[in-house]
C-alpha cells in the first residue's frame, strides 16, 4: 500500500476512530504489530495480509478507495489554506497566521503534518514578542522532521530541507554557528531536486555562506558565492537568498579594494530590494554601500547612507541594522577625531545590542568604543570595553573577533606596563591562533 493518503486513511481509522495502538491490534485481534507497522509505512505485503488487516479495522478495499478519494480532496483544500498561511508569514502577518493555523487540528500522521509543523515553527521564529522563540521554534522544526521518519511521510515540497534551514537560523540567532552550519549541511543532504520548493536550496546555500563568513571561514564562504553567482538569473527575485548573494559579493569586492565593481553590485542589489519591498535586505545593502564609501574615504557619502538606514527604519523594526549603522558611524567619527559624535553613536549601538542580546554585534561595538580612547592613548579608559568584548566572545562562536579583542587588550597592557596581564593575554592569543590555525604567511612549512 504505497499510496500515502490511503495509508493516512488506515491510520486514521486505527488511531482516531478506533483508538487503538499497534499493541492493541496484536493482543485483541491477534494481528502482528510488526505487520501492521509494515502496512502503514507502505511496505509490500501479500494481498491477503492487507485484506486481513483491513477487516481487522472493519474496512473493505472498496471503502478504502472511497475514503482515499475523499481524503485526497480534503488534503488538496487544506494544502491550499496552509500555503496562504505561509504567504501571510512571509509578508509579516504573524498574528493572523497564528490564528489561522490554530483553526486546524492536524494529526502527526497526516500527510500535511510536516508542512503544518514547519509553519508553526516559522510563526514562532518570526514572532518578536515570543519568549524563547528560537528554542520553541526549533522544537516544531524537529517535530516536522521526526514525523516524516516516524510515519514514512514524503512531503512533495522539500519541507524537511526547509525545516533544517529553520533549525539553522534559530541556532544562528542563539549564537551557535557550528550547529547552524551542521543543520545547513543536513538540509542540503535532504534537499531533493525532483520535488517542489526548489528555492530552499538557494536559501540553504546563502545561509551557509553567511554562517561561514561570520565564523571567519572566508574562503569557504567565498567558494559558495563563486559557485552560485553564475546561477543568479535562476533565483526568484522574491527569494531572500538572491539579495544575500548580492550583499556578500559586494562585501568581498570591497575587501579586495575593487570599489567600482562593489558599488555596481551593491546598487543593483538595492534596486532589486526596492522593487520587491524587502526592507531588511534593503537596509543591509545600504549599510554595505556606506561601508564601501567609508573604506574609500568618502565620509560624506558614507555618513549619508548610514543615516539613511536609521531614517528608513525610524521605528527600529530591524534593530540589528541600527546596531550596524551606529557602529559604522562610530568608526567614521573616530576617523575624523570627533570623539563626542563617535561616543554618541557607539553608546547607542551598545545599548540596542544589549537589549536584543546580539553578542557578536555588541562585541564589535565595544571594540570600536574602546578605540575611541585607544586612538587618544587613553589606555585605562579603553581597557574595560576590550575586556567585556573578549569575555563575551570567549563563550561565543566568533573566535576571530575574540582574536581582535585580545590584540587590543595586549596593546593596552603593553602601554600601561602591566607585564603579567600582557603575558596572560598573549598566551591566550597564542592558544587561540593555534585553534584557528592562523598563519603568519601563506607558505608551506609542514603538513599534518
Amino acid at each position: 500500500m504505497d499510496n500515502e493518503i490511503a495509508r493516512y486513511v488506515v491510520r486514521r481509522r486505527r488511531i482516531t476512530e478506533k483508538g487503538w495502538n499497534l499493541t492493541d491490534i496484536e493482543v485483541n485481534h491477534h494481528f502482528p504489530s510488526s505487520t501492521s507497522s509494515y502496512i502503514e509505512k507502505g511496505e509490500n505485503v501479500k494481498e491477503e495480509t492487507l485484506n486481513l488487516y483491513l477487516r481487522t479495522l472493519d474496512m473493505t478495499k472498496k471503502e478504502l478507495k472511497k475514503l482515499t478519494a475523499e481524503a485526497t480532496e480534503e488534503i488538496k483544500e487544506l494544502k491550499f489554506q496552509l500555503k496562504q498561511i505561509e504567504r501571510m508569514i512571509e509578508t509579516g502577518y504573524i498574528e493572523t497566521a497564528k490564528c489561522e493555523l490554530a483553526k486546524y487540528q492536524i494529526e502527526d500522521f497526516h500527510p500535511l503534518a510536516p508542512l503544518a509543523l514547519y509553519l508553526k515553527g516559522l510563526t514562532i521564529q518570526r514572532d518578536r514578542d515570543a519568549k524563547k522563540r528560537y528554542q520553541k521554534a526549533k522544537k516544531k522544526y524537529n517535530h516536522a522532521i521526526q514525523v516524516c521518519s516516524q510515519y514514512s511521510l514524503h512531503p512533495e515540497d522539500n519541507i524537511i530541507a526547509a525545516s533544517y534551514n529553520g533549525l539553522a537560523a534559530c541556532s544562528y540567532f542563539l549564537n551557535d554557528l557550528d550547529q547552524a552550519i551542521n543543520y545547513i549541511d543536513q538540509g542540503l543532504a535532504a534537499y531533493d531536486e525532483a520535488k517542489k520548493g526548489k528555492g530552499i536550496k538557494y536559501k540553504l546555500l546563502s545561509n551557509k555562506m553567511q554562517y561561514l563568513w561570520d565564523s571567519s571561514q572566508y574562503d569557504q564562504a567565498t567558494s559558495i558565492l563563486y559557485e552560485v553567482w553564475p546561477q543568479k538569473s535562476k533565483i526568484d527575485k522574491t527569494n531572500y537568498a538572491l539579495l544575500d548573494f548580492y550583499k556578500y559579493r559586494s562585501m568581498i569586492l570591497r575587501n579586495q579594494n575593487m570599489y567600482e565593481e562593489a558599488l555596481r553590485c551593491c546598487l543593483e542589489g538595492i534596486e532589486i530590494a526596492t522593487s520587491i519591498g524587502s526592507q531588511n535586505r534593503y537596509l543591509d545593502l545600504l549599510i554595505i554601500l556606506g561601508s564601501i564609501y567609508l573604506t574609500q574615504g568618502d565620509f560624506d557619502k558614507a555618513y549619508d547612507r548610514f543615516k539613511l538606514v536609521l531614517t528608513a527604519d525610524h521605528e527600529c523594526e530591524y534593530p540589528r541594522r541600527h546596531v550596524d549603522a551606529h557602529t559604522y558611524l562610530g568608526i567614521l567619527f573616530n576617523a575624523k577625531n570627533d570623539w563626542h559624535q563617535a561616543t554618541v553613536h557607539l553608546e547607542e549601538a551598545i545599548q540596542i545590542a544589549r537589549e536584543i542580546t546580539e553578542a557578536s554585534r555588541l562585541a564589535k561595538a565595544l571594540i570600536v568604543r574602546g578605540n575611541v580612547h585607544l586612538i587618544q592613548e587613553q589606555y585605562p579608559e579603553a581597557l574595560p570595553y576590550y575586556q567585556e568584548s573578549e569575555k563575551i566572545l570567549e563563550t561565543d562562536s566568533y573566535k576571530h573577533r575574540q582574536h581582535t579583542a585580545l590584540l587590543k587588550l595586549a596593546h593596552c597592557f603593553d602601554k600601561m606596563g602591566k607585564t603579567n596581564d600582557l603575558q596572560d593575554c598573549l598566551l591566550k592569543k597564542y592558544r587561540l591562533e593555534v585553534e584557528l590555525s592562523i598563519k603568519s604567511e601563506v607558505e608551506i612549512y609542514e603538513v599534518f
